[in-house]
């Protein structure tokens, strides 16, 4: 029955060439929410060093209702279709998912020794799921600067790893995927021997050659792309290898 869900919804979804590769929309993969910041999951900005920096909500986003020009236009096109994409997958896997998303969080931080300071943007809880994450997409608003942000994750028998998504030197809105590598793809021998993945937040690293001041950076709809061929499968047909 589900998967008969899936090949009548899929097809009113087009796969776009620009969200996760192109993939064909089917049962074996999921695309899961991990931020839409709503009010209930705040985030906070973690630093030994940096005192005068804050996140808030924002209502910025990478869509606009009237394009003004070509880039506004595809712009807006794309967002929409990453959001059909996470609504179609939380519909056909029975997931509660909201898709009024109007806000977005905004990165104020204040460097006061570019290239000596460095600070992690973290919500109260890390975000776990299951399943063989292939990559983590996100938009970001670039500022001009160089400072670089990574994603922030671990995975079992593994610390936490900073994977880099862009340096900010740019201006307005992109989209950015981010290859999760083999070494992150681990299971828990203790649950089963089931994948698992964890993502606690952001990092931003300051460039050495900037000036001292303000880094505004904002992030909106960050989603995970999960690989779950193995979903069905028994613990004991599962390879004891970790790959």
């Amino acid at each position: 029955m589900r998967l008969l869900l899936f090949l009548i919804t899929a097809l009113s979804i087009q796969a776009n060439p620009d969200i996760y590769k192109g993939i064909r929309l089917s049962d074996r993969y999921d695309v899961q929410i991990v931020a839409d910041f709503d009010s209930s999951t705040p985030w906070h900005v973690i630093s030994e060093t940096i005192v005068q920096s804050s996140v808030v909500l924002s209502q910025g986003r990478p869509f606009f209702t009237e394009p003004q020009n070509p880039e506004e236009e595809k712009l807006s096109a794309l967002y929409s279709a990453d959001i059909e994409t996470a609504i179609y997958y939380a519909q056909a896997r029975n997931r509660a998912v909201k898709s009024d998303q109007k806000q977005s969080l905004e990165m104020r931080l204040f460097f006061s020794r570019p290239g000596r300071e460095n600070l992690l943007v973290t919500p109260n809880s890390p975000w776990l799921t299951t399943g063989r994450v292939r990559a983590c997409a996100l938009w970001v608003r670039g500022n001009g600067r160089r400072d670089l942000l990574n994603l922030v994750v671990s995975a079992p028998g593994v610390p936490q790893r900073e994977l880099p998504i862009a340096r900010m030197d740019y201006e307005g809105w992109e989209r950015f995927e981010v290859a999760i590598p083999p070494y992150l793809h681990r299971r828990n021998i203790s649950r089963e021997k089931r994948m698992e993945f964890t993502i606690y937040g952001l990092s931003i690293h300051s460039h050495l050659k900037e000036d001292p001041g303000v880094s505004l950076i904002t992030v909106d709809f960050i989603t995970c792309l999960v690989d779950r061929s193995e979903e069905n499968l028994p613990g004991s047909a599962i390879q004891d290898v970790w790959d």
